[in-house]
């Protein structure tokens, strides 16, 4: 057989097979590639750190038909924030917002998350102290923006600015969850029915300017943790009961901003500590009725803008420094002391010059 015959004869068996296969790559046996994902849900809020919410991607096709076994890859933008596995599953590291990203082939998605433990730290503040039977507790424990809840002011971000719940029968101890309120400005709990100590983490608020908790039944030390409070103007924790026990903390002193310090009606003791002669706006000084011990260090005199000082009904001794004269004062008070003042007649004359005052014997010699 000649070669050509011999290809002629050979070729109508085998130019069948490269057609089959040709036709079948024309007929797009190949899977079809995605044309649209959808994350749900489009939006998750995680009010604590290290909680979780579970992801899903929908993938359709062209016809809109679902995909099975399609290999969705998911990312955060912001992994400071919250993380994603392989599954979707999301998980809270640090209060913010960030998106999430689902994107299998050259399609994705994004969902929107936002970790805002604020939330978490009011409903934890209102479970703590009974709010079923708080008086006034419209829209707490609610899913409307917390700037809507009785009592409390927030931004546009839920972020807590200031809790104002005076006089709202507040009952039981103060949860340290309230920590985390990182943008609170002020805290205001006067005249309730909080009892137990001052929680530690209150040292955390550091935008905190103003903290009340006047009028309660509090009990246990002026946490030292106070002390990193630098933007506190106001600190007033005297009580209705006398419940805070222990020395002053000398911390206290590092809160140069503070204009009022108000301890009193406690159970403190201890000397008072010349470390509060660092409070160089301070305004107003109330340390009366506690059960503090020792002379009145001559530091305070230092304290040159306050005005108003209130160290009666506390077992002091000793004589009032002289330091003193460089304060003008339009109150002063220091009965019910073992204090004396000093009997020279420029000590005498400051003594005169103060419109409102209550004190003791001048000292014998």
């Amino acid at each position: 057989m000649k070669p050509v015959d011999r290809i002629l004869s050979w070729s109508p068996r085998f130019v069948p097979g490269l057609a089959a296969a040709a036709l079948a790559g024309a007929c797009g046996t190949e899977p079809p590639l995605p044309a649209s994902i959808a994350v749900s849900p489009p939006s998750a809020t995680l009010p604590w750190l290290g909680d979780t919410v579970q992801l899903t991607a929908a993938v359709r096709d062209t016809a809109g038909r679902t995909m099975r076994g399609v290999t969705v890859v998911w990312t955060s933008e912001d992994e400071s924030v919250a993380t994603v596995d392989a599954s979707g599953l999301v998980t809270a590291v640090a209060k913010g917002v960030t998106l999430v990203r689902a994107k299998a082939g050259w399609v994705e998605d994004l969902a929107t998350v936002t970790v805002a433990p604020d939330r978490r730290a009011l409903l934890s503040f209102y479970e703590a102290l009974n709010g079923s039977r708080w008086p006034l507790s419209e829209n707490w424990g609610t899913d409307a923006p917390l700037d809507e809840w009785y009592g409390v002011t927030a931004d546009s971000k839920d972020n807590v600015l200031a809790l104002e719940m005076g006089f709202n029968r507040l009952s039981g101890t103060i949860p340290p969850e309230i920590g985390a309120l990182g943008a609170l400005e002020e805290l205001n709990l006067i005249n309730n029915f909080l009892r137990g100590s001052i929680p530690p983490e209150l040292g955390n608020l550091r935008s905190l300017r103003v903290l009340i908790l006047f009028g309660n039944r509090l009990e246990g030390p002026v946490p030292p943790e106070l002390g990193s409070l630098e933007n506190l103007r106001y600190l007033v924790v005297s009580n209705a009961v006398g419940g805070l026990t222990g020395p002053i903390p000398p911390e206290l002193g590092n809160l140069r901003n503070l204009r009022r310090l108000d301890l009193s009606s406690n159970d403190l003791a201890g000397a008072i500590p010349p470390e509060l002669e660092s409070l160089e706006n301070l305004r107003i000084l109330n340390l009366s009725s506690n059960a503090l011990t020792g002379a009145v260090p001559p530091e305070i005199g230092n304290l040159w803008l306050v005005r108003r000082l209130m160290i009666d009904n506390n077992p002091l001794s000793g004589r009032l420094p002289r330091e003193l004269i460089g304060i003008r004062l339009s109150r002063f008070d220091w009965d019910e002391t073992d204090l004396c003042s000093p009997p020279d007649g420029e000590f005498r004359e400051w003594l005169l010059s103060i419109p409102d005052r209550r004190g003791n014997r001048p000292c014998d010699s």
